[in-house]
């Protein structure tokens, strides 16, 4: 619907409502007469007229229900103009929404357009460029296969110098290869005489040890410790050759002094390495396969863990005869692995009220109890095969937890049993 209708149907209803407005008007009008002209007339013509004025009344009324059917049917009409009008006012949004996007297509299309035209002429300098390359190649293969070709002639005649130089090392490597078999010949003859000199060094160096005796006792004096209040030591002299002598502060002269003679005394001032110097040629012999026993015995307190083991978290300096023989064993074993292959395997028992038990065998602290059939083998202890010297340490940590501990007047952590380390070896040549 355009402005123009628009204004006609406003118009009608306007005229509608001037017209309801001029009948009531008329209304009012023709009912003030009558009124007046009432109080004149007699009663007979009074009904007369109040039917007249009713029908003119009644006539009135229909003239209004049809102005007002006619002002309804003006108001839907506006109505629906009304709507027409939204209707068209968004057909009218949505095609200017349309053409803002046909404008923005069509700068998009310029675009690529514009792009697609660059495109075909980089491609077009790219072809160029490539055109050249290939012709630049082209020369260089050509130059390159005239020089191949002339290297082929060098190289054949190159060939020909080396073939005969080949013949000629041939025969010198002939003869060198000779002189080289008669030198492996005399060196399989030494490597026979070097196992018998090895055999004979092995031999002298535990004759040796024998000389010095097979069962060796040595005392070391232990140094008073921090804390303890009494500190007047009885020793009275230490000799080289292993002489000791204490004193008895009880008896007097002669028999207030007492003498021992050992194969080896160590004075308090003794460090770990200077105890552990006289057992360390006693490791090369277990790997000469002798049985060899190191142990320390003395009273609780006496420091005999401290000896063979050394303190809780000892530093390299104070470990203990175990923990050097361990290492100088397998340092051993390692240098000799071009001439013998060594299986080390290691048992931890515990010997207490003539009892044996496996201190590797559970966590709990009980530990299998073991019979010893001769006196001399454990037959049924569990053994772990070793390759290095923390390996055994981890075993030796092991057993210690196993290992029962109580309290004693001299020392709050005693085992109260003694503790054996035992290392098999395998031999294979």
């Amino acid at each position: 619907m355009d402005e123009q209708e628009m204004a006609i149907v406003l118009k009608e209803k306007d005229d509608l409502n001037q017209e309801i407005s001029n009948l009531r008007s008329q209304l009012k009008a023709e009912a003030q007469p009558q009124q007046l002209h009432l109080n004149d007339i007699s009663k007979k013509s009074l009904s007369l007229l109040i039917a007249e004025s009713t029908n003119r009344v009644k006539e009135l009324e229909d003239r209004l229900k049809l102005t007002l059917s006619l002002q309804t049917e003006s108001t839907n009409k506006v109505k629906e103009l009304e709507d027409r009008l939204k209707e068209s006012v968004i057909l009218q949004t949505e095609s200017a929404n349309k053409v803002k996007e046909l404008e923005d297509k069509l700068k998009e299309v310029e675009i690529l357009q514009a792009e697609s035209t660059n495109r075909v002429r980089q491609v077009e300098a790219s072809l160029e460029s490539k055109s050249e390359w290939w012709n630049k190649k082209e020369k260089f293969y050509h130059k390159f296969t005239e020089f191949q070709l002339g290297a082929l002639r060098e190289l054949k005649f190159a060939s020909q110098s080396i073939h005969q130089e080949i013949v000629k090392t041939k025969k010198s490597y002939s003869e060198e290869f000779t002189t080289l078999g008669s030198r492996i010949n005399a060196l399989d003859d030494a490597a026979e005489n070097y196992y018998s000199i090895l055999a004979e060094d092995l031999k002298l160096h535990n004759e040796l040890q024998e000389l010095k005796g097979n069962i060796r006792v040595c005392c070391r004096i232990r140094p008073f410790l921090p804390g303890q209040k009494w500190k007047n030591s009885i020793v009275e002299y230490i000799g080289d050759n292993g002489d000791l002598i204490v004193s008895d502060p009880f008896k007097r002269g002669k028999q207030g002094f007492r003498s021992f003679k050992f194969d080896k005394v160590y004075s308090p001032e003794a460090t770990q390495a200077e105890v552990f110097s006289d057992t360390q040629p006693l490791v090369q012999s277990v790997l000469d396969g002798y049985n060899v026993c190191i142990f320390a015995y003395g009273q609780t307190g006496s420091g005999k863990t401290y000896t063979m083991s050394g303190p809780d978290g000892a530093t390299e300096e104070e470990w203990g005869v175990n923990y050097r023989a361990l290492n100088n064993l397998f340092r051993i074993s390692q240098s000799r692995e071009s001439n013998f292959t060594y299986e080390i395997s290691v048992h931890i028992m515990e010997i207490y009220n003539e009892q044996v038990r496996d201190l590797l065998l559970g966590s709990d602290g009980s530990g299998q109890r073991l019979k010893q059939p001769n006196g001399l083998d454990v037959p049924y202890a569990s053994a772990y095969t070793v390759k290095s010297t923390s390996a055994v340490l981890e075993l030796m940590d092991i057993g210690l937890k196993n290992r029962p501990k109580s309290w004693t007047a001299i020392k709050e952590r005693s085992s109260r049993s003694h503790r054996v380390v035992l290392l098999y070896e395998a031999i294979f040549i």
